[in-house]
């Protein structure tokens, strides 16, 4: 009936002109990146995160603000991930002040990224982006904190999840503590919601549905979110639900009422705009919890 957030670049571009030639709804795909948020050749499929050009952008738009003689330094996923943000961030500070002074791209299928990060430092750029998926996140943490080297890090979101931050912390704590990234999702580890009933919701459904999943884990929270954004949609498409009908519920979303997203933050759609979360919060890194430092910002 519908294949509902699948995640990665790769795997959605590989599986999309088979579902749209089947009008097959691809709904809320786990992905940011413009390649996979193009409605008017392929309706079918529909993004869920922010688009990652937008976070890119959001990144560029605040070190222009905080550090107009940045000296920045990227290493990128040397997929639509990478180059989306790297393309927003560079868009951003265009002829404002900071600069890009070195890129190093790896491949997913890497085994280790330490010689781009090397070659990152030898730059003497002062600001690290590490566009990059968890494993690669850490070994590049690992890498820049083996070398000495101290520059303001920022972290794209698709790695910040705690339990992989408590690792990178433990190998570079000096690296970690004030690093910045950007969030649209509540943190059930965060003492700030403890007493938040979509906390209790959440909790009360892992314990039903799946004992064995770790309440701790924020990818568990980001499921339900996505979850309960997708039940919204089959529930406007109403009783007698068909494809197109699940479609059009899912181009006409205009949700605030998401628990388990941050407040302010809400989820739109239409038929010319698949990038349904389109706000973030900056977010800095005390090496505890990730900490709000800004208002709502447009990651468009």
């Amino acid at each position: 009936f519908a294949v509902f957030n699948s995640v990665g670049t790769n795997n959605n571009l590989a599986i999309r002109d088979y579902l749209n030639a089947n009008e097959v709804p691809q709904l809320f795909v786990g992905d940011g990146s413009d390649a996979l948020a193009a409605p008017g050749r392929y309706p079918w499929t529909m993004g869920f995160l922010q688009s990652y050009r937008g976070e890119g952008a959001v990144y560029g738009r605040t070190i222009v603000k905080a550090r107009p003689r940045a000296r920045i330094a990227v290493l990128l996923e040397n997929t639509e991930l990478g180059k989306d943000m790297t393309r927003g961030l560079s868009r951003a500070i265009a002829g404002k002040g900071p600069k890009v002074v070195e890129s190093e791209s790896y491949e997913y299928t890497a085994s280790d990224v330490a010689s781009q990060i090397a070659k990152l430092k030898a730059s003497g750029a002062d600001t690290l982006m590490l566009f990059a998926t968890p494993k690669f996140m850490l070994q590049g943490i690992v890498a820049a904190h083996k070398l000495g080297w101290k520059p303001q890090v920022y972290i794209a979101s698709v790695s910040i999840e705690p339990t992989i931050m408590e690792i990178a912390r433990a190998n570079a704590p000096e690296l970690t503590k004030g690093s910045l990234s950007i969030a649209f999702l509540k943190n059930p580890n965060d003492p700030a919601w403890a007493k938040d009933p979509a906390v209790a919701l959440y909790r009360s459904i892992l314990k039903r549905y799946a004992p064995s999943a770790r309440p701790t884990d924020v990818y568990n929270w980001y499921g339900m979110t996505v979850a309960w954004t997708m039940v919204e949609t089959l529930t406007k498409a109403g009783r007698s639900l068909t494809r197109f009908g699940l479609l059009r519920a899912a181009q006409s979303l205009n949700v605030r009422s998401n628990p388990f997203l941050l407040p302010g933050i809400a989820i739109r759609a239409s038929r010319t705009n698949y990038f349904p979360l389109a706000s973030v919060y900056l977010c800095r890194y005390d090496n505890e919890q990730w900490v709000r430092s800004s208002p709502l910002l447009a990651a468009r």
